[in-house]
């Protein structure tokens, strides 16, 4: 709501509409108009799956006239990251236990209560230390405080998160969420590597700790004030209810995960159904190729032409020119320049003017 509190999923327009009027960036919503669109689409939908018991019943709430398969996200073996840091950041070796925040942690996953939480730890000196494995909304820079209170690892890699809650020393996973998760991978996570938690009495959150008792859920006044909330997670670690943590550990670590083969095998068996009850369609005429292909603007390709080399024209022989009476002149002296009568000729013509006769041959 405007004051930042989970509302409880109520349905009364009338409210809804002053609750958005209130705030800036939804002030120009029509919640009514907003409901009948998605009453809408809902209704042109085959089937509607949801991740958890709790997200169906909410649905309902508003849409109850729509019946709602419910099929569980898998968990894989994690994913890299190509921003994860994979540096680990040291902690004081002095016995305080640590509780860590999972995840890339808004306004509504907590971020501004964990800074109080942080903040009330550090001035009630309480005995814990939080590590942060993610980052909050204000910057994914790896730090940590000077005096440890608190750490922020950055964006990690998730086939990792074992070995950091290992290395941070975790013994218990907060979340102090502002608002309903749907379902929570990050408690998946946090089971798997057997660390009980500490969530909201809302949402997923709350009804998947209380199916496996793998933690504790917080009480509506213990999650709606900061101190309080500091209060019982500090009481959760005391030595005194080191028993009572082991029991919450091992059933967490018992709990079974949701695979990703379950996940789909789920969602082919709902498929399947729809498919079967669906009413017979009239065939629809196919497509033609040339459409298709037309609308690809497809246009077909050819090989090149290879160039072909022409010959070139042969160059006719040189026909020389006449080049006037000297010219005929000395080829006359010159067919006859090897016989008796030419040597004398060329004898006794003077030099400039047998020069004159080669030049014009």
């Amino acid at each position: 709501d405007a004051n930042g509190k989970y509302c409880d999923a109520i349905t009364d327009a009338v409210a809804c509409a002053a609750c958005l009027a209130a705030q800036r960036e939804f002030a120009d919503i029509d919640i009514v108009a907003w409901r009948e669109g998605h009453r809408a689409l809902l209704a042109r939908a085959s089937f509607v799956i949801a991740p958890s018991q709790w997200a169906a019943t909410t649905l309902r709430r508003y849409f109850p006239e729509h019946s709602v398969a419910i099929v569980a996200h898998g968990s894989g073996e994690g994913m890299p990251r190509d921003d994860a840091v994979y540096t680990r950041l040291g902690l004081p070796d002095d016995g305080t236990p640590t509780v860590a925040v999972i995840g890339a942690i808004g306004a509504d996953k907590g971020a501004r209560r964990l800074e109080r939480l942080v903040e009330l730890t550090r001035e009630r000196g309480a005995k814990l230390r939080w590590v942060l494995i993610g980052y909050l909304d204000h910057g994914r820079e790896q730090t940590q405080t000077p005096d440890a209170v608190f750490t922020q690892h950055g964006p990690f890699d998730s086939r990792e998160i074992g070995a950091l809650l290992e290395h941070y020393r975790v013994r218990i996973v907060a979340y102090p969420s502002a608002g309903p998760e749907t379902f929570s991978f990050t408690l998946s996570e946090a089971w798997a590597a057997g660390r009980p938690v500490v969530v909201p009495p809302i949402g997923a959150l709350a009804e998947r700790v209380a199916a496996s008792g793998g933690g504790w859920v917080l009480s509506n006044e213990e999650w709606r004030d900061d101190a309080r909330m500091l209060e019982r997670i500090a009481t959760l670690l005391a030595p005194e209810n080191a028993e009572d943590h082991a029991a919450a550990a091992a059933r967490a670590k018992a709990t079974p995960q949701p695979t990703l083969a379950a996940m789909a095998e789920g969602t082919i068996a709902i498929w399947r159904a729809a498919l079967a009850s669906a009413p017979a369609r009239a065939p629809s005429q196919s497509i033609s190729t040339a459409r298709c292909l037309a609308a690809l603007h497809y246009t077909p390709w050819s090989p090149p032409v290879p160039a072909v080399e022409v010959a070139a024209a042969p160059t006719p022989p040189t026909v020389p020119r006449a080049n006037g009476a000297l010219g005929v002149v000395a080829r006359a002296a010159l067919s006859i320049r090897h016989t008796f009568a030419g040597r004398v000729l060329y004898r006794l013509a003077p030099k400039p003017l047998v020069d004159a006769l080669r030049h014009r041959l």
